[in-house]
């Protein structure tokens, strides 16, 4: 395996190796992947009417709220408190 040195702009006596510049975008990747991950894990945000909303909701939820034509997030999970985009509770 050949080894490449890249010199930093930052600091010109510093040098990475293309091994180490290849584990660095890796772990950038990987890391990408787990957030992505955990993001899709989550959901996209529910909706329906506002009757119908999560009697449970997790902090921070999104709800599209099909009566008020909004779309609504958790404040507060017990009792659940919904907030517009306005930070009005609706």
């Amino acid at each position: 395996m050949t080894t490449v040195t890249v010199s930093l702009r930052a600091n010109q006596a510093s040098s990475l190796t293309w091994a180490q510049v290849d584990g660095n975008f890796t772990a950038l990747a990987n890391q990408t992947n787990a957030n992505t991950t955990a993001i899709a894990n989550i959901g996209g945000a529910a909706g329906g009417t506002t009757a119908n909303r999560p009697a449970v909701p997790t902090l921070y939820q999104t709800y599209v709220d099909t009566s008020l034509n909004i779309t609504v997030w958790c404040v507060q999970v017990s009792p659940p408190i919904w907030n517009n985009a306005f930070g009005v509770a609706s």
